[in-house]
């Protein structure tokens, strides 16, 4: 049997489920997605692909979901290994899986949005080659941490 998971809209414009981020709407979204017996939530890990830049930062919105779920998965679609150092990744992992219960599923990506990059003041490296070479590194350290 198939498991079936969503995708959070996290951001304006996300989903033709609501054009706002309003957090009462996402927090039931997230509250029926579990009634309804869906594997797993997961969020984006960006800060400005909504409509006038509107985003839910992702680590802080799995982490209040946590509190409001009790079986569903929580995950990352995906972490840009560019935003955090890798060691502050595995650590807020760590501490968001064992709030959780052992619910998280940490995705890790290279990055690909260049504007998100400089507006938040991001070295941008603009060679996918390079940023596929940081991840891998990431990983490595990720699973040793």
């Amino acid at each position: 049997m198939a498991n079936m998971s969503v995708c959070l809209p996290t951001f304006a414009g996300g989903s033709g489920y609501t054009d706002s981020i309003d957090f009462g709407e996402l927090s039931a979204f997230a509250r029926r997605a579990e009634e309804l017996g869906y594997a797993a939530l997961w969020a984006p890990d960006h800060f400005v692909l909504g409509e006038e830049g509107g985003e839910h930062e992702v680590w802080t919105v799995l982490s209040a979901l946590a509190g409001m779920t009790t079986r569903i998965r929580l995950g990352t679609l995906v972490a840009c290994n560019t935003y955090r150092n890798p060691a502050l990744l595995a650590k807020m992992a760590a501490t968001l899986d064992y709030l959780s219960g052992g619910r998280l599923d940490l995705g890790v990506g290279a990055g690909w949005h260049a504007r998100e990059h400089e507006s938040y003041g991001i070295k941008w490296i603009p060679r996918a080659g390079a940023r596929l070479d940081r991840l891998e590194e990431a990983i490595r350290v990720l699973k040793a941490l």
